[in-house]
């Protein structure tokens, strides 16, 4: 499935968070984890796949943007 041009691109910050979520995972900084993934956005089957492995409230509690999973699936698809 081609997603080109269906979700906007990564913002500046967005992009300094992914880094600084790589440097985190690597040791290579001390910045928590749970702190970066609010500031990425992730593609919606991204967090289907997590909602399925890990249930909604796993998804919840990871703070992860859901913005366009929103859009894609419709208000309420994580209790679905």
């Amino acid at each position: 499935m081609n997603i080109a041009g269906k979700y906007p691109p990564m913002t500046a910050e967005e992009n300094e968070a992914l880094l600084a979520l790589s440097d985190s995972l690597l040791g290579k900084s001390e910045t928590p984890v749970s702190a970066l993934w609010p500031k990425i956005r992730l593609l919606p089957i991204q967090l289907k796949r997590f909602k399925e492995e890990h249930g909604a409230d796993w998804v919840r509690a990871m703070g992860f943007n859901t913005e366009f999973a929103d859009l894609e699936y419709g208000p309420g698809w994580l209790d679905e």
